[in-house]
């Protein structure tokens, strides 16, 4: 049989009517053993907890303090985009590992982890944060490096450090940059220099080759090609005057010297044979050729008359050759046979014949004169005809050379500026960091906090402890009130007994209370003093 039958059978369930008040005293003690157990547990794990103090650098980024008008930067990468790449070589594994040895961190986690991932750990602790500026959000004006450590001195150590290799590497990296924007434009410079001489010593051989063909002196040609038209017209003048004096003195000799000849061959001078007088010939070879000239207008080149006619005046000639050559052949042998004849010199020959020897060097000169300018004339007309052509390969040569000059100009008047560029980053006054919110040790540790901690311990005990004092009470199906039997359907509540306390029960009431009292107070000042120790020992 069932001891303890259940006084109706079947009964409806409870409603579900929570009684705060009755619940806290009923299980007062599962509430505090949970929230002194929680607490003390949070204690403790305050005092064990690794935590993180963070040093923080806020960076400048200042701009170049010498105005851009005077002096222009050679360094185009940004500033934002240079602190990613120096980022990148800071955070790089040989930089951290050096940091690692050099200040003697993750001593534990060394012992435990590869390198590899002890350097990874370190690189999750650091922090590069960008400072964005409401007024220009596109331009970077600072930025905060932070590393958070075990210790917070050591943290400071290395935030510091962190900053001076960002300082460091950007300015190494901006002088960088500058001294090679200044070498390739020295390299470059070097070539447009070689390009221009090149170019300079082509335009001189041209000129050279050319001389007197070139366009800028097409007006000087044509100014001396009129000068040389003018004395040409001037020589031929002169040479046209000589000749007509040298046929005249000629004439005039002839004359004397067919007097000379007529009283030669008077006298019988010569061979000593006689002779008939050239004067005579003369005239008779003169009448035969006038008697020719009307035959020939009469007659046909084959008629008689006109043969015969030709045949006399070829003999008349014969005659007057032998004639002179006797004259010639007496004045050789008798050299002073003119003399005899007449021994006194006539003045007027003797005038002709040194005006006619004049004349012919003055006529002579005159020829030469002439040669010699037309020669100068179809010189300066074939320079005059080819200075189009020279002034079109002129044109190119000087283009090219025009092309080097100015590229050169243009590489140097850059080097200029970059060599400005170059010695204001290496004189540090260009575009750098500068700190303006050093590394200060941290004095409280990174989320999660020691209090947090601690009142999380606590908070958590307490909640974990009225949900179990509430479900403990929700199971238990004692009726404990009156009010608890009129919520089952079907009974009624006709009359309630009240509880009989004895003294005895009384004096064990207080002492229950006074030994909980006691107790609570111990776990109290237990937990304080935990408290207290974990506060000062973290």
């Amino acid at each position: 049989m069932n001891p303890n039958p259940p006084l109706f059978d079947d009964p409806e369930p409870r409603s579900l009517r929570l009684d705060p008040l009755g619940i806290l005293r009923r299980r007062r003690w599962w509430i505090l053993g949970c929230l002194f157990t929680a607490g003390l547990a949070g204690f403790a794990l305050a005092a064990v907890f690794p935590y993180r103090y963070r040093s923080e650098v806020t960076v400048l980024v200042d701009q170049q303090r010498v105005p851009e008008q005077y002096v222009t930067a050679n360094v185009v990468s940004n500033a934002r985009g240079r602190l990613d790449r120096i980022g990148e070589q800071i955070l790089s594994r040989p930089r951290l590992r050096h940091l690692i040895d050099e200040f003697q961190l993750y001593q534990v986690q060394r012992r435990r982890m590869a390198m590899d991932d002890v350097v990874e750990l370190m690189r999750r602790q650091i922090s590069i944060e960008m400072v964005k500026d409401a007024t220009r959000p596109d331009d970077l004006t600072a930025f905060r490096i932070s590393y958070a450590g075990s210790d917070p001195d050591v943290a400071q150590r290395v935030a510091a450090e962190l900053t001076t290799q960002f300082i460091d590497e950007n300015l190494r990296t901006r002088t960088q940059q500058s001294q090679e924007t200044t070498n390739f434009l020295d390299s470059q410079l070097e070539v447009a220099q070689a390009d221009l001489s090149r170019q300079e010593e082509s335009l001189r051989k041209y000129k050279m080759q050319f001389a007197g063909e070139l366009p800028e002196e097409l007006s000087s040609n044509l100014q001396m090609l009129s000068v040389l038209e003018a004395q040409l017209r001037a020589a031929t003048t002169a040479e046209d005057r000589a000749e007509q004096q040298r046929v005249y003195l000629e004439t005039l000799d002839t004359q004397y010297q067919n007097m000379d000849n007529a009283a030669m061959i008077a006298t019988g001078a010569g061979s000593g044979k006689p002779a008939g007088s050239l004067a005579d010939i003369d005239q008779h070879l003169a009448s035969l050729r006038q008697d020719l000239t009307q035959a020939e207008a009469r007659y046909t080149a084959i008629n008689p008359v006109v043969v015969d006619l030709k045949a006399q005046i070829a003999a008349q000639e014969r005659a007057r050759a032998d004639a002179v050559a006797q004259l010639a052949a007496a004045r050789k042998s008798s050299p002073d046979s003119r003399a005899r004849i007449s021994p006194v010199v006539n003045p007027g020959e003797a005038d002709v014949t040194s005006r006619l020897k004049a004349t012919h060097l003055e006529l002579q000169r005159a020829k030469n004169q002439t040669a010699a300018i037309q020669e100068q004339i179809k010189q300066l007309e074939k320079r005059v005809s080819n200075a189009p052509l020279r002034e079109q390969q002129l044109a190119e040569v000087t283009r090219n050379y025009e092309n080097a000059k100015t590229n050169y100009q243009s590489l140097l008047q850059k080097r200029s500026q970059s060599e400005l560029a170059t010695s204001l980053e290496q004189r540090q006054g260009g575009e750098q960091f500068r700190v303006i919110d050093p590394a200060t040790r941290p004095r409280r540790p990174q989320p999660p906090t020691k209090m947090q901690l601690m009142g999380a311990g606590w908070g958590i005990g307490l909640l974990l402890g009225l949900a179990l004092a509430v479900l403990i009470d929700l199971l238990d199906q004692k009726l404990r009130l009156g009010s608890e039997l009129e919520n089952i359907d079907g009974l009624r509540l006709v009359a309630s007994v009240p509880r009989w306390v004895t003294p005895a029960d009384a004096r064990r009431r207080r002492w229950t209370l006074a030994g909980e009292c006691a107790l609570l107070l111990v776990f109290t000042a237990t937990a304080a003093l935990m408290g207290l120790i974990t506060y000062q020992k973290v």
